[in-house]
């Protein structure tokens, strides 16, 4: 008899795309939202979904600006030797500089351990990177280019092994989905609303 493999989960549904699923666009806005993770408090719906964001009493949250189709994420599943799952989670941020201060921000950036990237899709949905244990900057190129239209940004790679893929952020709390442009535009105003740096 033949010994059964230790399984943590069951399938218990199926998996039928929406037509949202099959026809949504790819890419992210030229905004993002970050902090530390130790600043913020997520509430979960009981889908697994993040239905709310709160900030410690000395909690940051900051946003930055950039240009389209320059930022994007990226999740992988990866095994360890002993059969153990994760989540390979990755954020790409090119950032757009000018002055000493923004130079500043990028070197805290350089520095900063176990950052939370929120960050709206194309798709109209928000996505949430580090959630639980954050992410920390694996790579950082900048420079001048050649040309007048070179490249003369910072480009990071924040990456961190999580347990899960990236959850998915919403506050619209009634019938979420319905109309997916107000339900971008209420969890955009709910985010501006905790931005305090």
């Amino acid at each position: 008899m033949p010994v059964p493999a230790v399984s943590c989960a069951s399938i218990v549904a199926s998996l039928i795309p929406s037509c949202d699923a099959l026809t949504s666009v790819g890419g992210v806005q030229p905004f993002v939202y970050y902090a530390h993770r130790s600043d913020l408090v997520f509430t979960y719906a009981t889908d697994g979904s993040i239905s709310g964001v709160a900030l410690t009493t000395t909690g940051k949250l900051a946003k930055g600006l950039g240009r389209k189709f320059q930022n994007s994420g990226a999740y992988e599943l990866a095994r360890s030797a002993t059969g153990k799952a994760r989540v390979k989670q990755t954020f790409n941020d090119r950032i757009f500089h000018d002055t000493q201060a923004d130079r500043n921000i990028i070197q805290q950036l350089i520095l900063s351990e176990d950052v939370v990237f929120i960050t709206p899709n194309n798709s109209l949905k928000f996505e949430v990177y580090g959630a639980s244990l954050g992410l920390i900057a694996t790579s950082g190129k900048g420079g001048t280019g050649i040309t007048l239209d070179g490249d003369n940004t910072f480009l990071f790679a924040f990456e961190g092994d999580e347990p899960a893929l990236p959850a998915v952020f919403n506050s619209v709390s009634t019938t979420p989905g319905v109309n997916k442009p107000a339900d971008f535009a209420a969890n955009v105003t709910y985010l501006d609303a905790l931005v305090n740096v």
